[in-house]
Protein backbone atom coordinates (compact mmCIF):
# COMPACT_ATOMS: atom_id res chain seq x y z
CA UNK A 1 0.00 0.00 0.00
CA UNK A 2 2.88 2.35 0.73
CA UNK A 3 4.15 1.76 -2.81
CA UNK A 4 0.80 2.63 -4.42
CA UNK A 5 0.99 -0.50 -6.58
CA UNK A 6 -1.78 -2.41 -8.33
CA UNK A 7 -1.47 -5.91 -6.85
CA UNK A 8 -4.47 -7.96 -7.90
CA UNK A 9 -7.99 -8.08 -9.30
CA UNK A 10 -10.91 -9.80 -7.61
CA UNK A 11 -13.23 -11.67 -9.94
CA UNK A 12 -16.88 -11.11 -9.06
CA UNK A 13 -19.89 -12.54 -10.88
CA UNK A 14 -22.91 -10.29 -11.47
CA UNK A 15 -26.10 -11.35 -13.21
CA UNK A 16 -29.16 -9.67 -14.62
CA UNK A 17 -31.89 -12.32 -14.56
CA UNK A 18 -35.18 -11.84 -16.44
CA UNK A 19 -37.15 -13.00 -13.40
CA UNK A 20 -34.97 -12.10 -10.39
CA UNK A 21 -33.58 -8.83 -11.75
CA UNK A 22 -30.06 -7.64 -10.88
CA UNK A 23 -28.17 -10.05 -8.64
CA UNK A 24 -25.07 -8.85 -6.78
CA UNK A 25 -22.02 -11.12 -6.42
CA UNK A 26 -23.02 -12.08 -2.88
CA UNK A 27 -26.26 -13.52 -4.29
CA UNK A 28 -25.08 -15.15 -7.52
CA UNK A 29 -22.60 -17.73 -6.22
CA UNK A 30 -24.82 -19.01 -3.36
CA UNK A 31 -27.66 -19.52 -5.87
CA UNK A 32 -25.34 -21.45 -8.19
CA UNK A 33 -24.07 -23.50 -5.27
CA UNK A 34 -27.57 -24.39 -4.10
CA UNK A 35 -28.58 -25.34 -7.64
CA UNK A 36 -25.53 -27.57 -8.02
CA UNK A 37 -24.26 -25.57 -11.00
CA UNK A 38 -20.76 -24.62 -9.77
CA UNK A 39 -19.24 -27.71 -11.40
CA UNK A 40 -20.20 -26.19 -14.76
CA UNK A 41 -19.90 -22.47 -14.02
CA UNK A 42 -16.71 -22.60 -11.92
CA UNK A 43 -14.42 -23.61 -14.82
CA UNK A 44 -15.97 -20.90 -17.02
CA UNK A 45 -15.26 -18.25 -14.37
CA UNK A 46 -11.64 -19.36 -14.05
CA UNK A 47 -11.28 -19.48 -17.83
CA UNK A 48 -12.52 -15.89 -18.13
CA UNK A 49 -10.14 -14.81 -15.35
CA UNK A 50 -7.20 -16.51 -17.09
CA UNK A 51 -8.01 -14.77 -20.36
CA UNK A 52 -8.09 -11.39 -18.62
CA UNK A 53 -4.86 -12.06 -16.74
CA UNK A 54 -3.09 -13.15 -19.91
CA UNK A 55 -4.19 -9.94 -21.67
CA UNK A 56 -3.07 -7.82 -18.72
CA UNK A 57 0.35 -9.47 -18.79
CA UNK A 58 0.62 -8.61 -22.47
CA UNK A 59 -0.01 -4.99 -21.48
CA UNK A 60 2.92 -5.00 -19.06
CA UNK A 61 1.35 -6.11 -15.76
CA UNK A 62 3.30 -9.34 -15.08
CA UNK A 63 3.06 -9.20 -11.28
CA UNK A 64 -0.74 -9.19 -11.07
CA UNK A 65 -2.80 -12.06 -9.74
CA UNK A 66 -6.51 -12.86 -9.86
CA UNK A 67 -8.50 -13.50 -6.69
CA UNK A 68 -11.50 -15.80 -7.08
CA UNK A 69 -14.08 -16.99 -4.59
CA UNK A 70 -13.90 -20.71 -3.87
CA UNK A 71 -17.05 -22.60 -2.94
CA UNK A 72 -17.50 -25.53 -0.60
CA UNK A 73 -18.48 -27.87 -3.44
CA UNK A 74 -15.29 -26.98 -5.34
CA UNK A 75 -13.19 -27.72 -2.26
CA UNK A 76 -14.93 -31.05 -1.85
CA UNK A 77 -14.35 -32.00 -5.48
CA UNK A 78 -11.55 -34.45 -6.23
CA UNK A 79 -11.31 -33.20 -9.81
CA UNK A 80 -11.33 -29.41 -9.35
CA UNK A 81 -7.60 -28.90 -8.53
CA UNK A 82 -6.48 -30.78 -11.64
CA UNK A 83 -9.08 -29.01 -13.75
CA UNK A 84 -7.86 -25.62 -12.50
CA UNK A 85 -4.25 -26.57 -13.30
CA UNK A 86 -5.20 -27.53 -16.87
CA UNK A 87 -6.91 -24.18 -17.40
CA UNK A 88 -3.87 -22.29 -16.13
CA UNK A 89 -1.57 -24.32 -18.40
CA UNK A 90 -3.75 -23.48 -21.39
CA UNK A 91 -2.96 -19.79 -20.89
CA UNK A 92 0.65 -20.19 -19.78
CA UNK A 93 -0.11 -19.05 -16.22
CA UNK A 94 1.25 -20.27 -12.89
CA UNK A 95 -0.78 -21.24 -9.77
CA UNK A 96 0.86 -18.43 -7.80
CA UNK A 97 -1.04 -16.00 -10.05
CA UNK A 98 -4.36 -17.20 -8.65
CA UNK A 99 -5.52 -16.51 -5.10
CA UNK A 100 -8.50 -18.53 -3.90
CA UNK A 101 -10.73 -16.76 -1.39
CA UNK A 102 -12.63 -18.73 1.22
CA UNK A 103 -14.99 -17.37 3.84
CA UNK A 104 -14.03 -17.34 7.50
CA UNK A 105 -16.84 -19.83 8.12
CA UNK A 106 -15.35 -22.18 5.52
CA UNK A 107 -11.94 -21.90 7.15
CA UNK A 108 -13.30 -23.58 10.29
CA UNK A 109 -15.24 -26.24 8.36
CA UNK A 110 -14.48 -29.65 9.87
CA UNK A 111 -15.41 -31.58 6.72
CA UNK A 112 -12.51 -33.85 5.77
CA UNK A 113 -12.95 -33.19 2.04
CA UNK A 114 -12.82 -29.42 2.60
CA UNK A 115 -9.60 -29.71 4.60
CA UNK A 116 -8.13 -32.06 2.02
CA UNK A 117 -9.06 -29.64 -0.76
CA UNK A 118 -7.37 -26.71 0.97
CA UNK A 119 -4.24 -28.75 1.52
CA UNK A 120 -4.14 -29.86 -2.12
CA UNK A 121 -4.47 -26.29 -3.45
CA UNK A 122 -1.62 -25.14 -1.19
CA UNK A 123 0.56 -28.04 -2.40
CA UNK A 124 -0.06 -27.02 -6.02
CA UNK A 125 1.16 -23.49 -5.28
CA UNK A 126 -2.10 -21.54 -5.38
CA UNK A 127 -2.51 -18.52 -3.15
CA UNK A 128 -5.11 -18.64 -0.40
CA UNK A 129 -6.92 -15.89 1.47
CA UNK A 130 -9.64 -15.76 4.13
CA UNK A 131 -12.45 -13.34 3.34
CA UNK A 132 -14.78 -11.67 5.88
CA UNK A 133 -12.03 -12.00 8.48
CA UNK A 134 -12.84 -10.74 11.96
CA UNK A 135 -16.49 -11.80 12.01
CA UNK A 136 -15.83 -14.25 14.82
CA UNK A 137 -15.78 -17.71 13.23
CA UNK A 138 -12.08 -18.48 13.02
CA UNK A 139 -9.79 -19.08 15.99
CA UNK A 140 -6.03 -18.60 15.81
CA UNK A 141 -5.21 -22.31 15.92
CA UNK A 142 -7.43 -23.06 12.94
CA UNK A 143 -6.09 -20.06 11.01
CA UNK A 144 -2.53 -21.31 11.49
CA UNK A 145 -3.61 -24.73 10.20
CA UNK A 146 -5.28 -23.24 7.10
CA UNK A 147 -2.15 -21.08 6.54
CA UNK A 148 -3.53 -18.40 4.19
CA UNK A 149 -1.15 -15.87 2.71
CA UNK A 150 -3.72 -13.13 3.19
CA UNK A 151 -6.74 -12.17 5.29
CA UNK A 152 -9.35 -9.70 4.08
CA UNK A 153 -10.85 -7.79 6.98
CA UNK A 154 -14.63 -7.63 6.91
CA UNK A 155 -16.02 -4.29 5.75
CA UNK A 156 -18.14 -3.98 8.92
CA UNK A 157 -14.95 -3.68 11.00
CA UNK A 158 -13.49 -1.15 8.57
CA UNK A 159 -16.62 0.98 8.75
CA UNK A 160 -16.75 0.72 12.54
CA UNK A 161 -13.16 1.94 12.75
CA UNK A 162 -14.26 5.21 11.17
CA UNK A 163 -16.73 5.87 13.97
CA UNK A 164 -15.00 4.95 17.25
CA UNK A 165 -11.44 5.02 18.55
CA UNK A 166 -12.01 1.76 20.40
CA UNK A 167 -12.85 -0.01 17.15
CA UNK A 168 -9.72 1.42 15.59
CA UNK A 169 -7.63 -0.09 18.38
CA UNK A 170 -9.31 -3.44 17.79
CA UNK A 171 -8.58 -3.16 14.09
CA UNK A 172 -4.91 -2.39 14.76
CA UNK A 173 -4.70 -5.43 17.03
CA UNK A 174 -6.22 -7.60 14.29
CA UNK A 175 -3.70 -6.32 11.76
CA UNK A 176 -0.76 -6.85 14.10
CA UNK A 177 -1.82 -10.39 15.05
CA UNK A 178 -2.21 -11.28 11.36
CA UNK A 179 1.29 -10.00 10.62
CA UNK A 180 2.62 -12.06 13.53
CA UNK A 181 1.28 -15.14 11.70
CA UNK A 182 2.98 -14.04 8.44
CA UNK A 183 -0.28 -13.06 6.77
CA UNK A 184 -0.80 -9.99 4.62
CA UNK A 185 -3.86 -7.86 5.43
CA UNK A 186 -6.31 -6.33 2.96
CA UNK A 187 -9.03 -3.91 4.07
CA UNK A 188 -12.32 -4.27 2.17
CA UNK A 189 -14.84 -1.54 1.40
CA UNK A 190 -12.48 1.44 1.41
CA UNK A 191 -14.07 4.48 -0.19
CA UNK A 192 -12.37 7.66 1.05
CA UNK A 193 -8.81 9.07 1.00
CA UNK A 194 -9.06 9.76 4.75
CA UNK A 195 -9.75 6.10 5.48
CA UNK A 196 -6.94 5.02 3.18
CA UNK A 197 -4.51 7.15 5.14
CA UNK A 198 -5.73 5.84 8.52
CA UNK A 199 -5.39 2.24 7.36
CA UNK A 200 -1.88 2.90 6.15
CA UNK A 201 -0.96 4.26 9.58
CA UNK A 202 -2.45 1.15 11.18
CA UNK A 203 -0.13 -1.04 9.09
CA UNK A 204 -2.61 -2.41 6.57
CA UNK A 205 -0.89 -3.94 3.53
CA UNK A 206 -3.51 -3.42 0.83
CA UNK A 207 -7.00 -2.04 0.27
CA UNK A 208 -9.89 -2.57 -2.11
CA UNK A 209 -13.12 -0.73 -2.69
CA UNK A 210 -14.63 2.17 -4.60
CA UNK A 211 -11.94 4.47 -3.20
CA UNK A 212 -9.40 2.54 -5.26
CA UNK A 213 -11.35 1.42 -8.32
CA UNK A 214 -14.99 0.88 -9.31
CA UNK A 215 -16.21 -2.54 -10.47
CA UNK A 216 -15.03 -3.05 -14.05
CA UNK A 217 -16.01 -5.38 -16.86
CA UNK A 218 -13.19 -7.43 -18.42
CA UNK A 219 -13.00 -4.98 -21.33
CA UNK A 220 -13.13 -2.01 -18.95
CA UNK A 221 -10.28 -3.49 -16.93
CA UNK A 222 -8.07 -3.58 -20.00
CA UNK A 223 -8.45 0.18 -20.45
CA UNK A 224 -8.27 1.19 -16.78
CA UNK A 225 -5.18 3.19 -15.89
CA UNK A 226 -4.14 2.59 -12.24
CA UNK A 227 -1.43 5.23 -12.52
CA UNK A 228 -4.20 7.82 -12.78
CA UNK A 229 -5.76 6.66 -9.50
CA UNK A 230 -2.99 6.84 -6.86
CA UNK A 231 -3.99 5.64 -3.43
CA UNK A 232 -5.05 8.40 -1.10
CA UNK A 233 -5.48 11.05 -3.78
Amino acid sequence: MRQHRWLACEVLLRLHHPQWGHLAPAEVVPRLERAGDMAEVGPWILDQACQALQRLQAQGQPALCMALNLTRSQLQSNTWPAQAMRLLARYGLAPVQVEWEISEAMAVDEDADVRRGLSRLRELGFGLSVDDYGTGYCNVARLIEVAPQRVKIDRSLIQAAQEAAGDERALKSLIESSHAMDMQVTAVGVETPALLQRLQKLGCDAVQGYGVAPPLSPSGLMHWQPALHPIGQ
